[in-house]
């Protein structure tokens, strides 16, 4: 059977029919031109090809060699398909775990009300927080002077003052609950200004939600006022302060559930007893918030006689303690895990 060296030097046999054609060697891909001569090999000793068996029909591999030929590792035969190398696949690493004790540590951070109360000062001041800040100042200082220009119509000054009151009082209500909502879930990120718009959901539900924490912190001081035969001055203003104490808290069941069915007054102060001086740092803020939006102009407007400066620093003030504010009422529920969810129960 003739035969044919390829120039990677494998030695492969063909049939005599295929002789003048050309193939593709199996091995390099180079291309062979089949001689036309029988073999290109010198012939085997008579001896030697007497000894040797007898050739099979099917092509086979020849792995005869001349004198002083190093034999390749393999022969092929032609009529043999040699199998592409099938890749190889590298198994995949998985990233190594973050080490317990840093995700503990970032765990325990987080839930941290002490660690927490000095990165809600940051927070007003957030990519989304500070978008909301400065909306809800230009709202609250154009209210301002909404409020001052129609004071001065006698016919629109009463109904224009409600108007804007209730844009003022609903549209922050209904921020302060969203932020309560969204920190009490552990969400560092600010929610936007609610869409002032969509006025029933973002401005007049807000308002009349609020009227209800609102009639428990003054209630009992008003009935109390009426009904007692003889005011004393002390327990009145005893009842006030514990109205007042009551009213930041009432507001997590109202944001958690936005339902003022929810405001039951036991578990609203089974909860501050829970976390007392957690609560007691948040209350007295709320305090100086509350201090600032009612006094803060008068005392501005003395140690800055200008006109427009004392009610922008005002309104910043308070717009930026108030997003505080309601960032650790939030905080509280977070914090405290379980500790504090029984007022939405």
């Amino acid at each position: 059977m003739p035969k044919v060296r390829c120039v990677c030097n494998r030695l492969f046999s063909f049939k005599a029919e295929h002789a003048g054609k050309v193939v593709t060697c199996p091995v390099c891909k180079a291309k062979i031109r089949l001689p036309a001569e029988k073999a290109t090999e010198p012939a085997a000793p008579p001896a030697q090809a007497a000894a040797a068996p007898p050739q099979a029909k099917k092509l086979e591999l020849d792995t005869s060699l001349p004198a002083g030929v190093k034999p390749p590792p393999d022969v092929y035969a032609l009529d043999k398909p040699v199998p592409a190398p099938q890749p190889q696949l590298q198994e995949s690493v998985p990233a190594p775990a973050p080490p317990s004790d840093v995700s503990s540590t970032a765990s325990d951070d987080a839930r941290n009300f002490w660690k927490q109360f000095g990165r809600a000062f940051v927070y007003p001041l957030s990519a989304g927080g500070l978008a909301a800040l400065a909306i809800a100042f230009v709202v609250f200082v154009a209210g301002h002077y909404a409020i001052v220009l129609s004071s001065k119509v006698d016919m629109i000054r009463d109904t224009a003052e409600r108007v804007v009151y209730l844009i003022l009082v609903g549209s922050m209500t209904k921020y302060i609950m969203a932020v309560m909502k969204s920190s009490a879930e552990g969400d560092d990120k600010a929610p936007s200004w609610p869409n002032l718009a969509e006025f029933r959901d973002n401005v007049f539900m807000p308002v009349v939600l609020i009227l209800f924490p609102a009639a428990f912190t003054i209630g009992p001081a008003i009935v109390y006022y009426y009904l007692a035969s003889s005011v004393n001055g002390a327990i009145l203003m005893a009842i006030i302060a514990a109205g007042l104490t009551y009213l930041p808290m009432s507001m997590l069941p109202l944001a958690l559930e936005n339902n003022f069915t929810r405001l039951n007054p036991l578990p609203v102060l089974r909860a501050i007893a829970l976390v007392p001086m957690k609560y007691a740092s948040v209350w007295a803020l709320a305090v100086l918030t509350a201090a600032a939006w009612l006094f803060g102009g008068r005392l501005l407007s003395r140690a800055l006689p200008l006109p427009v400066l004392p009610v922008i620093i005002q309104q910043a003030v308070f717009v930026y303690l108030a997003f505080i504010v309601s960032r650790l009422i939030g905080l509280l529920c977070y914090t405290a895990e379980d500790s504090l969810k029984i007022p939405t129960e």
